[in-house]
């Protein structure tokens, strides 16, 4: 992802906000975009636990039932 590697922060915001349309357009949730990330959330979502193995980091996202 260019964003990641461009140092202008207004070309980077703009290529931030495209990566959140795209984002948005093919997940179910709405979707907030960072520069290492995304993040969605859900009304029914409960928590997210976040874990590391090495180099690796997991997520674990429940819901409410």
């Amino acid at each position: 992802m260019k964003a990641l590697t461009t140092y202008d922060p207004e070309e980077r915001a703009d290529l931030l906000y495209e990566a959140l349309e795209i984002f948005v357009d093919y997940t179910p949730w709405y979707g907030l975009c960072e520069s290492v990330g995304a993040r969605a959330e859900a009304p029914e979502l409960a928590g997210v636990e976040y874990m590391i193995a090495g180099s690796i980091y997991y997520q674990d996202i429940y819901y409410e039932e």
